[in-house]
């Protein structure tokens, strides 16, 4: 993807089993979504923290900020999650 290109349409479940879509998850201008291949590994942890640390200078741009995070001990059917900061 570019800067700023739309993201395409999609729902996956949060961290918490909810569905969610990207409309779900914007800010007021979008959203910041990055995607990490695996959770709770050290490179995606520093990564979530580093979005973490910027995430109030998001929401004043009016942005949020969500990760999609691979395979994540659930069934195989659900093999992706978001998970919102």
């Amino acid at each position: 993807m570019e800067r700023e290109q739309r993201i395409p349409a999609f729902e996956l479940p949060d961290q918490d089993g909810k569905r969610r879509t990207v409309e779900d998850l914007a800010g007021p201008k979008g959203l910041v979504l990055y995607v990490y291949p695996k959770d709770d590994t050290p490179g995606c942890t520093v990564e979530a923290q580093d979005f973490r640390d910027l995430l109030a200078d998001f929401r004043k741009l009016s942005y949020e900020v969500a990760g999609a995070a691979g395979p994540r001990r659930q069934p195989a059917s659900e093999p992706r999650y978001l998970r919102r900061l």
